[in-house]
């Protein structure tokens, strides 16, 4: 799946305990994939390395009352656990994939015509001897011609349809486990796989939907209550297919691997174990961020129709590279991620069988066949290119590999970035919020001196990279002084490293004055993401900036690791999330409305304003969703203001907002700027760029509380454009481009211009102290006035007396940390629109186009983001006519 697919609902197909019966009788080695999240328990490890492992209904992830789920179901190759009735040992599971129209038309052909062999080169008279004894061991007679190959494989095992044109799956069990061939030793446009064990992949069982498209499904077109057991297949395929086969010379590229099982197996196990121990202790265990940049540096050679001996060949790779088999797991799972490749289970199987070849003492295929992959398959480059490729990747993980060791070598302290700002020296480790960042440049990391006239030669490895060695440019020889005649004979050389600044602060109760900066190289300089948390591990130091001697010195962080981590999330365990629907049921079950709850445990102190407590809440639930051009509304997050007289709890009301949901930010508009909120552009005084973040920028999947906008001059305000409607700015400066992302839902403050509305029953927008576009893209605006009807002032009184007085008491109504459960439940809802909700809301705004309300355009999408808010609020998965209606009534209060 490219990154620019769109994603696609699959239709769920239900897997139970008796098709899975039915499979494992055939022989098949039956597996769920695409698991929903609480079926993850499903220990297809244990059915790998056990052959004799059977699902039932204890191991199978399926319950009496709510039976689990699979989206798919596949089949491991390999050893299984059917025995031969002679002589008791494993039976072997192999698969033939027709890949291309060659393979399927050879298998076509009339068997008469096959044996006759005249109008063909590659039928030898070894493919005629083959064909008939498989014929006579299946029991088809020679006379019976008119059949082909395809006809008798699907009158005597299990066939599967895929969804090639001339795609089949051919099963069918032996006795002997031989090797496995995949496309990549295939010449092109005559590909197929023999599939013996699990390097190659699964392959989809009948019922289930195609990976990358949910509308087909696998269909059976061969018997379903046997699978052929024969040995003779596998080199009639051979034979069959030898020209297919890169330089034809099967036996020369493709040796056969026969696995015994037997006794002896048995007796050797405890060597091998013994053995696979001391392997074990020795493999390492990688760094996360060598482990991201693993994926970063190699998803670009993942070409779909090699998949498959890539990620053999790589896991090879790694079993001789000593990595550990949890180490080469998440590298494989950051690349499935990477490539939006759905069969990662396939991947991490073709993993874990490597790993046990190796362990077993087996040859399998590591760097150079990836090498030979890479420059001939799917790069297209030379040899000599693509091995130093790896040979890169792999000085990558030994300079991960000492680094570890140093670091166990010494004491690490976990300090805050404001305490790291006053620390001298030591080995410590600092989490913050990544708020700046420069572009890559180059540091010196050591220098070598060599004179060809008198032999000198010697290399000075710095204690840390500079930006300017300390001696200068050498020419004259260090022997000169020692009686040397050579004179102006050095030349110095001079090893360089990869770095960007990047500045980080405390995730909580921060300010600029306590960024740290931190100097990352290499590996660590991939895809950093602004804005994120991260932990960072690494020596600090007092420098002066660009090792300037002008500069005032400063602690300076020199990264050994980073590591991202997640923010600060609400934790909702499963028993929370049950007592969510729990609480909620009983309210629907008298009548009472969820949200009508929320509003009363919230901010109880604020009264008067439930109305605005449910935007607050709506905009919540949306804040922070990425924009989706293939989603109507592009735009979820809803943007809202609060806006009238002064001493009316508009900025209690939106600072209560923001600690709602994590990872808010709040600024004053009197304070700053508009390219402020976003981001600032440097450059130092050697010409360096950095990035400083704003607090829109930074309040990533949050919401961006700006207090007083419009104490934000006029002439700064188009720079909220973007970030509010798009989720992302692009800004130039000193010819530095830089894309900005801002998936942040603004929440705003603001007082008319003249301070007061000057008409107390009628509302102009021009006494907005933004301007029309800011307005405009306000989803939700509430007019604040001060309420001075006696009816309310004397409901206002006794509550607010009585409120303080149970606060007095210890007794408080508000329940902050149940709001913010239920919140952060609600959000993982994403309910659809459904058509009636559609002409609903497209009738109420022609309503609003005949009142005389403007910007009807982004009304509509305003009202779809609320009905959707709305919904989610209430738990749904889908928006109904009632939340719809609820979403107009929003907007007629607001339009009156």
């Amino acid at each position: 799946m490219g990154p620019n697919r769109p994603r696609v609902e699959r239709n769920k197909e239900m897997f139970t305990e008796e098709p899975v019966k039915q499979y494992e009788c055939l022989g098949l080695r039956y597996l769920g994939i695409y698991l929903p999240s609480n079926a993850a328990g499903l220990n297809w490890k244990q059915a790998y390395l056990d052959p004799e492992y059977r699902w039932s209904t204890t191991t199978l992830p399926i319950k009496q009352q709510d039976r689990y789920t699979f989206e798919n179901g596949a089949s491991m190759l390999g050893r299984t656990h059917i025995k031969d009735r002679e002589t008791g040992e494993y039976l072997n599971l192999n698969a033939l994939d027709t890949d291309c129209q060659t393979v399927h038309n050879r298998l076509s052909i009339s068997i008469g015509q096959l044996l006759d062999g005249s109008s063909w080169d590659w039928v030898t008279d070894r493919l005629r001897d083959l064909i008939k004894a498989f014929l006579v061991g299946v029991g088809v007679v020679n006379g019976d011609c008119d059949h082909s190959l395809l006809d008798v494989f699907r009158q005597s095992t299990f066939v599967t349809k895929t969804r090639k044109e001339f795609g089949h799956h051919i099963y069918w069990l032996s006795k002997q486990q031989r090797k496995a061939i995949g496309t990549a030793d295939c010449r092109k446009g005559y590909e197929f796989e023999i599939k013996t064990d699990n390097s190659l992949g699964l392959c989809t069982l009948p019922g289930s939907a195609h990976k990358d498209d949910p509308t087909y499904r696998y269909t059976a077109v061969g018997v379903t209550d046997h699978l052929l057991a024969n040995d003779i297949l596998y080199d009639l395929f051979l034979e069959m297919f030898k020209d297919c086969i890169i330089n034809g010379k099967p036996d020369d590229n493709i040796k056969d691997k026969t696995k015994n099982h037997s006794n002896k197996e048995k007796d050797d196990k405890n060597q091998k174990n013994n053995k696979k121990d001391r392997v074990i202790k020795n493999l390492v265990v990688l760094s996360p961020s060598i482990i991201k940049a693993t994926a970063g540096y190699l998803s670009e050679f993942l070409t779909k129709g090699y998949r498959n001996e890539f990620y053999l060949r790589f896991s090879g790779m790694m079993f001789h590279s000593r990595i550990s088999e949890e180490s080469a797991t998440q590298i494989i799972a950051e690349l499935c991620a990477k490539t939006n490749d759905e069969e990662s289970m396939a991947r991490q199987i073709t993993l874990t069988a490597t790993y046990e070849k190796g362990f077993d003492g087996e040859e399998i295929e590591g760097a150079p066949k990836l090498a030979e992959l890479i420059a001939n398959k799917i790069a297209g480059q030379d040899i000599f290119s693509a091995t130093l490729l790896l040979d890169n990747l792999k000085f990558m993980w030994r300079t991960d590999r000492k680094a570890k060791r140093q670091r166990e070598q010494t004491q690490l302290v976990n300090k805050s970035v404001s305490e790291a700002k006053r620390t001298q020296s030591g080995y410590i480790k600092v989490r913050g919020s990544i708020v700046g960042m420069s572009t890559v440049y180059q540091m010196f990391k050591s220098m070598r001196v060599i004179c060809d006239d008198c032999g000198y030669d010697e290399t000075t490895v710095y204690k840390t990279p500079l930006y300017r060695p300390h001696a200068k440019e050498w020419s004259r020889c260090p022997n000169w002084s020692k009686g040397h005649k050579g004179g102006d004979t050095a030349v110095a050389e001079y090893e360089y490293t990869s770095t960007v600044d990047i500045w980080i602060q405390d995730i909580e109760n921060s300010t600029e004055l306590n960024r740290l900066q931190v100097k990352l190289f290499d590996a660590n300089t991939y895809d950093i993401s602004a804005g994120e948390i991260v932990d960072v591990i690494g020596h600090i130091y007092v420098v002066r900036n660009n090792d300037n001697l002008n500069s005032k010195p400063e602690c300076v962080l020199f990264t050994d690791d980073l590591v991202y981590t997640k923010r600060k999330e609400i934790a909702l365990t499963k028993q929370d999330k049950d007592e969510i629907q729990g609480w909620k049921s009983a309210l629907d079950k008298k009548g009472v409305s969820v949200i009508d709850e929320l509003t009363r445990l919230f901010a109880p102190e604020m009264i008067g304003f439930d109305h605005v407590k449910k935007g607050i809440f709506i905009q919540c639930v949306n804040a922070g969703i990425k924009n989706d051009k293939e989603r109507l509304p592009i735009r979820m997050k809803i943007n809202v203001l609060f806006i009238g007289d002064p001493g009316t709890a508009k900025g209690a009301l939106s600072n209560a907002a923001i600690k709602l949901i994590p990872n808010c930010q709040s600024v004053n508009g009197i304070a700053s700027s508009g390219i402020s909120l976003i981001a600032v552009v440097n450059r130092d005084s050697s010409g360096a760029m950095s990035v400083n973040l704003g607090t829109l920028a930074l309040a990533k999947n949050g919401i961006g509380r700006i207090n007083e906008i419009g104490r934000l001059k006029l002439d700064q305000q188009p720079h909220l454009f973007d970030a509010m409607e798009e989720g992302v700015t692009d800004m130039v400066k000193y010819g530095f481009p830089a894309n900005i992302e801002c998936h942040v839902s603004v929440l705003a403050t603001a007082n008319p211009i003249s301070n007061k509305w000057k008409n107390e029953d009628k509302i102009s927008i021009e006494e907005f102290p933004v301007l029309l576009q800011i307005a405009d893209r306000f989803d939700l605006i509430y007019i604040f006035r001060e309420n001075t009807e006696e009816a309310f002032l004397d409901h206002y009184t006794k509550t607010r007396i009585q409120v303080a007085k149970n606060y007095r008491q210890g007794i408080y109504e508000g329940d902050l940390e149940k709001v913010q459960k239920y919140i952060a439940y609600a959000r993982t809802f994403n309910p659809k629109i459904g058509d009636d909700v559609e002409l609903l809301l497209r009738h109420f705004l022609k309503q609003m186009a005949k009142s005389g309300v403007d910007g009807l355009f982004r009304k509509f999408d305003s009202l779809l983001r609320v009905s959707i808010g709305i919904a989610r609020l209430k738990l749904k998965s889908v928006v109904d006519v009632e939340d719809a209606n609820e979403a107009m009534q929003i907007f007629q209060f607001m339009h009156p």
